[in-house]
Formats: C-alpha cells, sequence, structure tokens
C-alpha cells in the first residue's frame, strides 16, 4: 500500500490513515511479544550484541528511547487487548511503563486501574495516572525512577556554519512540565490566520524567552571603504596617539573690591535710619522735604 498513489479525497484519506493506525498498532504488538521474547532469552548478546536495545538500534535503525520503550512493551505487554485493537499503542506504552519495575501485585492493581482510565482518557492522562500510581504503590522505586530520570538529562546542540544551532535534549519531569506550561502559554496562534507550524510557534516562544532574559552583545560589522581615510601627505601631522592634552589651568578667581568706608562723621547706610519727613539719600546725607540726589555717593 505504500506504493499506491495517495487519494486525492482527503476523506478516503482520512478513512484510510485510521485503518493504517490499526494496523501498525497490531503490528507493534506483534513486534513487541517478539522483542520480549528475545529480551528474557538474552539472544541478542548471542548474536555479538551488548543488549537487547542496542540490537534494535543496529538492526532496526531505532533512536535510544525507541528502542527502550519497544522492550519496555515486550516485558509488560497487554498483548490480547493490543492486538484486537481496543488500546492504542501510546496508551499501551504507558501502561506498561507505570507496571514496569513493580510486584505482580502491584502490577495487577495499577494496570486495571490504567485500564479503566484508558476508556475515557488519551495517552498523556494515563501516563500522568500511572506515575501517580507508582509513587503510591512503590515510593522507594518511585524516588529511584525519579533520580534515573534526572540522570537522563542532556542538552545536545551543534552549531551550524551560518551560525545557527540545532541538536536535541532530554529534560526530567519537573523541568519538561515547565517548559511545555511556557510553550502552552506562548507557543498558541497569534491570530486567525496564523499559519505557522507547532514546530515553528515553539521556536519562536522559545526565542522570545531567550529575548527577555539574556542580554546579549551587540556587534558592528563595518566595510572598509566606511572607515575615515588617512590624512594627505602634505598636511602638517596631528600629535601621536597617545599624547597626553594639556589641562588649561583655570583662571584665578577675581578678588572682591572692598568697600570703601564711609566718610568721617556718618554711619554706614545700613545703620542709618530716616527721622519722620526725612529721606535718607544713597550718599548719607539726610535733607528735609528733599529725595535722594543722583550722583551722590560714598566720598
Amino acid at each position: 500500500m505504500a506504493l499506491v498513489p495517495v487519494p486525492e479525497s482527503a476523506q478516503v484519506c482520512l478513512a484510510e490513515a485510521e485503518e493504517l493506525l490499526a494496523a501498525r498498532d497490531r503490528i507493534t504488538s506483534a513486534l513487541a511479544a517478539r522483542v520480549g521474547r528475545v529480551h528474557r532469552a538474552g539472544e541478542a548478546k548471542n548474536h555479538g550484541h551488548a543488549s537487547t536495545k542496542l540490537w534494535l538500534r543496529s538492526v532496526g535503525g531505532m533512536t535510544t528511547p525507541g528502542a527502550g520503550r519497544l522492550v519496555t512493551m515486550g516485558m509488560e505487554l497487554d498483548r490480547e487487548r493490543f492486538a484486537e485493537g481496543s488500546l492504542a499503542e501510546g496508551i499501551v506504552e504507558a501502561i506498561c511503563t507505570a507496571t514496569s519495575g513493580l510486584t505482580d501485585e502491584q502490577a495487577t492493581t495499577a494496570e486495571g486501574i490504567l485500564l479503566e482510565l484508558a476508556g475515557s482518557a488519551g495517552a498523556a492522562e494515563v501516563a500522568k495516572a500511572g506515575r501517580y500510581l507508582r509513587a503510591v504503590l512503590d515510593p522507594d522505586g518511585h524516588e529511584s525512577d525519579e533520580q534515573a530520570d534526572f540522570d537522563r538529562r542532556f542538552f545536545r546542540v551543534r552549531r551550524r556554519r551560518n551560525g545557527g544551532l540545532e541538536g536535541e535534549f532530554y529534560l526530567p519531569v519537573e523541568a519538561a512540565a515547565r517548559l511545555q506550561h511556557l510553550l502552552d502559554v506562548y507557543a498558541k496562534p497569534k491570530a486567525e490566520g496564523d499559519d505557522r507550524t507547532p514546530s515553528v510557534r515553539n521556536a519562536d516562544a522559545f526565542i522570545a524567552f531567550l529575548e527577555n532574559k539574556i542580554a546579549t552583545e551587540l556587534l558592528v560589522l563595518v566595510t572598509a571603504e566606511s572607515l575615515p581615510d588617512d590624512p594627505p601627505a602634505g598636511e602638517p601631522s596631528r600629535e601621536p596617539a597617545g599624547t597626553p592634552v594639556p589641562v588649561r589651568p583655570a583662571p584665578p578667581a577675581s578678588p572682591v573690591p572692598p568697600i570703601p568706608p564711609p566718610h568721617r562723621g556718618q554711619k554706614a547706610a545700613s545703620d542709618q535710619k530716616a527721622a519722620p519727613g526725612r529721606e535718607v539719600a544713597p550718599g548719607g546725607d539726610a535733607r528735609p522735604g528733599q529725595g535722594a540726589r543722583p550722583g551722590r555717593g560714598w566720598g
């Protein structure tokens, strides 16, 4: 069917995609059951592979997380319901992850609760409930799971020729929840008609976060033609670089001229008081009925 041209009708594509999804779940069920048998018997080591996961990576071209999930499903698989198509691959993976490492009694209890939840919830809700059940049923194991999850953290980047970065990362549960909340808030479509893909919106949200939280230095690039030319050869050369600039001393403050004393027999103008009906001239003379004469001053 992979070689058949894709139908032009979107409705036909939707129906065929649903059939292919069901077929994929059945194929994954059969594959996981056989991988589980290989893992229990240690058969991969007999063929020169250090582990079942490395065998899947080498032969199947799987990633490390993908190989780990397939081995987990092979060890904890409820094959009957998975094979009949009543459980999707994501839900089966969440249940197998939750029951991995538990005792038979604990696994039976957790599996029954999660299977009931799977009838009305998606894979994300089942996975969240599975983590909670593991913490309740096996507190010590939950702590070791948290530590193992934290130890898996990595953030790998590669610089491109144009200066950009690309890479992969894995964040522990708590940090992943914070990042997911950031993306849920800031990576939403801005308005109707926003045709950005989810990956582009995530990148834009992360770029905005970096711009708000991290200050970068400004690099200015100029061409040689934009630099000023050297002075002509005939023009007197300026002082060499590094010559100290002479500092001109500040001019001395001009002295305040002394105030000459008043004439003999006269008091200072500030001490003189005008009698009723008399005016005091600036020079200190007081004449009855006369105002101050211009030009009369000290001396």
